[in-house]
């Protein structure tokens, strides 16, 4: 068992304490996954939305996520509303062709907002 006794290490290289602060630690690994990820930056977007658009959509993913609570008897998962609202709620103000055929993502990100309403839409 190493006791510290101040003194460097064989071979270490000598700190100046008068050079200045050492540099920050690098960030610690996320114990988030990517998914997890993902939920908390779109929570800041939706937290930084103005109020009143903050509930109309709080409004409106309640209403998908209702739809969805039936999807054994309608087939409109979460995955599915996305493919149907996606297109038009997740857009750009003026883009073009190109970037209006990438529709998966803006699909994927309608049916996480519908999946995970509770953690977006706080009560």
């Amino acid at each position: 068992q190493a006791v510290y006794s101040g003194a460097p290490a064989p071979g270490a290289p000598a700190v100046d304490a008068a050079a200045g602060p050492l540099p920050p630690l690098p960030e610690p690994p996320s114990a988030q996954t990517p998914q997890e990820q993902g939920v908390a930056m779109l929570a800041q977007c939706v937290a930084r939305l103005p109020q009143r658009n903050r509930l109309l959509l709080h409004c409106l993913v309640d209403l998908l996520a209702a739809v969805s609570a039936h999807a054994a008897a309608n087939r409109m998962t979460a995955s599915n509303l996305g493919v149907v609202f996606g297109p038009t709620l997740v857009k750009k103000e003026n883009e073009d062709l190109l970037s209006m055929l990438k529709m998966t993502e803006r699909c994927d990100i309608v049916a996480t907002v519908v999946t995970h309403a509770p953690e977006l839409f706080p009560v």
